[in-house]
C-alpha cells in the first residue's frame, strides 16, 4: 500500500503561513507513512531546510507574492500583460496562483486515491480542488475567522438556492452544516469562485451542488471539514454556539532555529527591496485577502455586495448572560482568573500532552538557550546592557519592544518618519530604551539611517552602506533605540524585552503571551483589532493605540498631534509596566507554557484522516 498523499495550502504573510508549516512537520515527524506536500509562496522558501528536515516530502512554490507593493504594479503588469490596474493585476495573479495549484494538485494526488486536504484560510483554492479530487479537507487557522458573512447573506442565501438552505440547516451531527457555512465556510459561495469552478474544474458554480441538475448533492453529502484553531483555550474560549467540528487546539510556536534566517539572504533581499523602491513613495498594495468587498452570492443576478461593508466577526465570542463562558464585549476590560472558565462539550478544546515524538519539544527557557541562534554583536550588546536591576530600585531596565512585521509592506506606515520622532521623544519621557526592528521595509529604513548616531557621518559611509548596517544594528537618540533590519526569534528576543508595541498579528500576539511580557498593540487591519481588545479584556495590555498615535501629522507646528502622541504612548507604556499588568502576563504565559498546540492539532488531523 502506497503513502497516504497530503496537500497542505498555506498562503498570505510570513506570520499567516509558519504556523502552518509547524503543524505539517509535526504530522510529518508523527506519520512518516504520510506523504506530505507544502504548497506556499515563493516568497517563504526559506522555509523549504526546516520541513525536509522534519520529513516532509515536497515543497512547491506558487510565484505570486504573498503582497503586491504599489510601486511593483506596473511591473508585474507589464510582465503579464494586464494594464496597470491594482484590480486587473490582482485579478491576473489570482488566476496565475489558482492554475499553480491546480499543477501542484495534480502532482500530488495523480489519478486520485488515499489523499487528503489542509488549507489555511487565504488559500480557499484547495477546499475547491479538494471536492474536485473527492479528498476530506481541513483548515488550520491560527488567528479568529477576521470578517462575518454580510447580514444580508442568509436571506440571499435563502431565496437563491433554498433547497440547499434547507438540506444545510438539517444536516445531522458530523455533515456540513449552516453552521460551518456562517462560521467560516460563506466566502466560498461568491461569485468570486464561480468561472474557475465551472470553466476549469468542471463544478457545479455554487459548492454542495450537482454540476448538472443544480441541485443539493443527495447520495454524497460530505462530512463537516474540521477547523483548528491555533491559539490557546486559555485565551480564546470555545462557545457553545461554534461548530461541533472546531477545534481550540493551543498556539503553534515554530522552534526558535525555524525564525533563524541567513545574513547573507537577508541582505541579498534587502537589497532586492531596496533597489525596487528608488524613486517611488507609493504604498498602496494588492494583496490576497480572504473575500473580497465586491464579492455577491452565486446566482444570475449577481447579487452584489459592494454598498455592504463587510464586518468584524460576529463569530467571536460575545458577552452572554446565559452562558457558562464569560467572554468579551467591544470595549470591556475585566480581569478574570482562567482557571475557572469552562470548555464547552461540544468542542474538541483540551490541551492533552502528548509524546515529544509527535511535535516539537516545547518551547522553554532551555530550549531557547539551547538554540544555536547567534544575535548580531550589537544587538547582543545593547541587551546585556538592559537587564532588570534590583541596584536602581527595582526599575525594569529591560528595552521596549517595537516592531510593526509587514504591515509597511501593506500599505499602513505612511509616515516612517514620525513613528520614530514618537519614539525618541516618549524614551526620553519615559526613561527607557527601545528595540526596533523595521521588518527591511524601505522607507522605515531610510527614516532610521538619517536619525542614526553621528558617527556614522564621520565614517563617510554613504546611503546604501549605512542601510546595510541595518543588518548590524544602529543607535539612535543618544543610544536609547537600537534598530536592525534582519530577523531576530521572537521567542529569544522578548523574553529579554520589558513590554511589547506591536499590530497585533496573531503570532506576535501569541509570541508575546509565551514570553510573559505585557503589550501595548496598535491594530491596522483583520484580526488585530480583535487581538488588542482581547489582550486588554485579559488584563495583559493597555486599551488599543490607533496608528496616529505611532505616526501622528507633523504639518502643523507647535505640532499638537505629535505632544498628543507621546502622552498616550507614554501612559500606555507606563501601564504596560505596572505591576497588574505584569502579573498577569506572567500568570497567564505560565499556562501557555504548559500546553503543546501543536500536538493536539496533530492528533485531531490523525484522527479526522486515519492516518
Amino acid at each position: 500500500m502506497g503513502k497516504r498523499r497530503v496537500a497542505v495550502f498555506a498562503f498570505g504573510t510570513r506570520g499567516d503561513v509558519l504556523p502552518v508549516a509547524v503543524v505539517a512537520a509535526a504530522l510529518a515527524r508523527a506519520d512518516p507513512s504520510s506523504s506530505i506536500t507544502f504548497i506556499t509562496h515563493e516568497a517563504h522558501r526559506n522555509m523549504e531546510t526546516h520541513l525536509a528536515r522534519s520529513g516532509v516530502a515536497r515543497f512547491v512554490a506558487v510565484s505570486a507574492p504573498p503582497v503586491v507593493p504599489g510601486r511593483e504594479v506596473a511591473e508585474i503588469a507589464h510582465s503579464m500583460g494586464a494594464r496597470e490596474d491594482d484590480g486587473e493585476v490582482k485579478a491576473a495573479l489570482e488566476m496565475q496562483v489558482r492554475e499553480e495549484c491546480i499543477a501542484a494538485m495534480d502532482s500530488v494526488m495523480g489519478d486520485g486515491g488515499d489523499g487528503c486536504v489542509i488549507i489555511n484560510l487565504f488559500a480557499l483554492e484547495g477546499w475547491h480542488l479538494a471536492e474536485l479530487y473527492r479528498v476530506p479537507c481541513a483548515v488550520l487557522a491560527p488567528y479568529v475567522v477576521p470578517y462575518s458573512a454580510p447580514s444580508s447573506f442568509e436571506r440571499r442565501f435563502r431565496a437563491t438556492h433554498p433547497l440547499l438552505y434547507r438540506r444545510l440547516k438539517e444536516a445531522t451531527p458530523g455533515e456540513v452544516g449552516w453552521e460551518e457555512v456562517m462560521h467560516w465556510m460563506w466566502p466560498l459561495f461568491t461569485d468570486r469562485w464561480a468561472s474557475w469552478r465551472t470553466h476549469r474544474l468542471h463544478l457545479s458554480a455554487c459548492p454542495l451542488t450537482d454540476p448538472v441538475t443544480d441541485l443539493p448533492l443527495m447520495h454524497e453529502w460530505p462530512q463537516a471539514s474540521r477547523l483548528l484553531y491555533g491559539f490557546s483555550p486559555q485565551v480564546v474560549e470555545c462557545p457553545a454556539y461554534w461548530p461541533r467540528s472546531i477545534s481550540v487546539c493551543g498556539f503553534w510556536y515554530a522552534p526558535v532555529e525555524w525564525e533563524v534566517r541567513d545574513v547573507d539572504s537577508e541582505l541579498t533581499a534587502l537589497e532586492a527591496k531596496r533597489s525596487k523602491s528608488k524613486g517611488s513613495s507609493n504604498t498602496r498594495e494588492v494583496s490576497f485577502g480572504l473575500v473580497d468587498r465586491d464579492s455577491s452570492l452565486l446566482t444570475s443576478s449577481s447579487i452584489n455586495y459592494a454598498s455592504e461593508p463587510l464586518k468584524p466577526s460576529i463569530q467571536l465570542p460575545e458577552m452572554r448572560e446565559d452562558s457558562d463562558v464569560v467572554t468579551m464585549t467591544q470595549g470591556s476590560r475585566k480581569l478574570t482568573d482562567m482557571s475557572d472558565e469552562k470548555d464547552c462539550s461540544r468542542h474538541d478544546c483540551q490541551v492533552e500532552e502528548t509524546s515529544e515524538e509527535n511535535s516539537f519539544p516545547h518551547v522553554s527557557e532551555q530550549n531557547m538557550n539551547n538554540s544555536n541562534y547567534k544575535p548580531p554583536v550589537k544587538l547582543s550588546q545593547f541587551l546585556s546592557d538592559k537587564k532588570f536591576s534590583k541596584v536602581s530600585g527595582n526599575r525594569d531596565n529591560r528595552p521596549i519592544f517595537v516592531g510593526l512585521s509587514s504591515m509597511g509592506s501593506m500599505g499602513f506606515l505612511e509616515k516612517p518618519g514620525s513613528i520614530l520622532k514618537v519614539l525618541d521623544a516618549v524614551l526620553e519621557a519615559t526613561n527607557s530604551s527601545a528595540i526596533l526592528l523595521t521588518a527591511g521595509y524601505p522607507p522605515l529604513d531610510l527614516a532610521v539611517t538619517e536619525q542614526c548616531d553621528a558617527k556614522l557621518a564621520i565614517q563617510c559611509l554613504d546611503v546604501e552602506q549605512r542601510r546595510n548596517r541595518l543588518l548590524e544594528g544602529l543607535t539612535c537618540f543618544n543610544g536609547r533605540l537600537l534598530c536592525y533590519a534582519g530577523s531576530v526569534p521572537y521567542l529569544w528576543l522578548l523574553p529579554q524585552c520589558s513590554v511589547a508595541i506591536h499590530h497585533g498579528g496573531s503570532g506576535t500576539t501569541a509570541a508575546c503571551l509565551r514570553a510573559c511580557i505585557p503589550q501595548i498593540i496598535c491594530p491596522f487591519v483583520l484580526d488585530q483589532f480583535y487581538w488588542a481588545e482581547r489582550m486588554a479584556w485579559l488584563g495583559v495590555a493597555p486599551q488599543p493605540l490607533k496608528p496616529e498615535h505611532l505616526m501622528p501629522a507633523l504639518s502643523q507646528p507647535p505640532c499638537e498631534s505629535l505632544v498628543e502622541a507621546v502622552k498616550v504612548v507614554s501612559a500606555a507604556i507606563t501601564e504596560g509596566l505596572s505591576i497588574e499588568l505584569q502579573r498577569c502576563a506572567a500568570s497567564l504565559g505560565a499556562k501557555i507554557a504548559a500546553e503543546d498546540g501543536t500536538a493536539v492539532a496533530v492528533r485531531v488531523l490523525r484522527l479526522a484522516f486515519n492516518l
